[in-house]
């Protein structure tokens, strides 16, 4: 990985927030976390994922689907992108 190890470490604090903010139904704060780490690490399946159920509870169908598409690309068997 390109990544720092101090800034892989950055990153999962990050994740760890926003968590915590989804727990909590912050949800938009939760989303610009997960944004930014996948700016950061766009390969990142699990965060896109997390991304696409914040969208979901949105009702913002489109950009949904547009994530969850994005995680079949890199990963056709992907179980959780298919459920």
């Amino acid at each position: 990985s390109s990544l720092s190890e101090s800034s892989r470490f950055y990153l999962t604090a990050l994740e760890i927030k926003a968590e915590a903010y989804v727990a909590i139904n912050r949800l938009e704060d939760a989303k610009a976390i997960y944004e930014n780490i996948m700016y950061k690490m766009p390969a990142n399946n699990a965060i896109r994922l997390k991304l696409a159920e914040i969208y979901l509870s949105k009702n913002d169908f489109n950009r949904a689907q547009k994530e969850v598409s994005l995680v079949l690309d890199i990963d056709a068997q992907n179980q959780q992108a298919h459920y």
